[in-house]
C-alpha cells in the first residue's frame, strides 16, 4: 500500500494494525525527535528527558526539587492508543495516514474545536487575541503532523497538510484556524505557506514552540 488513506475512530476500530502503527509512530517522533525529546520522564514533576541523557549518559532517575524517583516511558503506546481514538471519535474530526512501501509513515489530523478548549490549553490571552476574529464559537484546529525520520525530506509533510487544509477550506469556510509548533520545525514554513501566520511566540510558551492563525479557512493557500 502507498499514498494517503483517511481515517477516523471508525476506521481504527476497524483495521487494530493501523491504529497500533500510527500509535507506534507517534510515540516514537515524540521520542526521538530533537524538536521534542520526550523520550522519558519524571512522574513527580513531569520533566521529561531525552534518548541522548538516557541511553548515553545513563541518567535513570529525577531529583528535580523532590525525592529520587525512577524515570518512566513518557509516551505509552497503550495509553495513546485511547487517547488517539477518543479524539478521532469527535465530530469534525479529519485524519490522514500516509503509507510508502506498504508501510504507515505519515499523519496529520485536524479537530474542530470550542474557545474554551483553547482556553483550557493555552488561557484567556491566547483567548483574548483570536475569539474577536471569528463569528463562530468554533475553530478549524490543525492538531497534528508526522512524518517517520526515515521518510522526510521527501514532501510528504506537505502533501499531508495541504490535504487536510483544502479539507478545511471547502467544509469550513468562515472558521477562524489556529495550531501549535515548534518554531524549529520544518512544519512552521509548510503552514506558512498555506497561509498561517505567528502570532504568539516562545517568549510565552517556552520549548520553541509559537502559536500561528489563520483569519478564515477560506484563505488558506491550497
Amino acid at each position: 500500500m502507498s499514498g494517503q488513506v483517511v481515517f477516523d475512530a471508525s476506521v481504527l476500530k476497524g483495521d487494530h494494525e493501523q491504529w497500533r502503527d500510527l500509535t507506534t509512530l507517534y510515540c516514537d517522533i515524540f521520542s526521538l525527535d530533537p524538536n521534542f525529546g520526550e523520550y522519558r520522564q519524571c512522574p513527580i514533576c513531569s520533566r521529561y528527558f531525552n534518548y541522548q541523557q538516557v541511553e548515553v549518559d545513563g541518567v535513570c532517575t529525577c531529583d528535580d526539587g523532590h525525592a529520587e524517583v525512577e524515570l518512566q516511558l513518557a509516551w505509552d503506546v497503550e495509553k495513546v492508543m485511547g487517547e488517539i481514538l477518543e479524539q478521532a471519535s469527535e465530530p469534525g474530526f479529519f485524519g490522514v495516514v500516509t503509507y510508502q512501501g506498504g508501510a504507515l509513515v505519515g499523519f496529520a489530523w485536524s479537530r474542530v474545536i470550542s474557545f474554551d478548549e483553547v482556553r483550557k490549553h493555552w488561557g484567556d490571552a491566547i483567548v483574548d487575541q483570536v475569539q474577536p476574529l471569528s463569528s463562530k464559537s468554533n475553530l478549524f484546529y490543525f492538531d497534528e503532523l508526522g512524518v517517520g525520520l526515515q521518510a522526510r525530506n521527501q514532501g510528504l509533510g506537505r502533501e499531508m497538510v495541504e490535504f487536510i487544509c483544502r479539507w478545511a477550506k471547502t467544509e469550513l469556510p468562515g472558521t477562524l484556524g489556529l495550531l501549535r509548533t515548534h518554531s524549529a520545525s520544518p512544519a512552521r514554513g509548510i503552514f506558512e505557506a498555506m497561509g498561517f501566520e505567528i502570532f504568539a511566540s516562545d517568549t510565552e510558551f517556552g520549548g520553541g514552540r509559537v502559536m500561528m492563525k489563520i483569519d478564515d479557512c477560506l484563505h488558506l493557500r491550497v
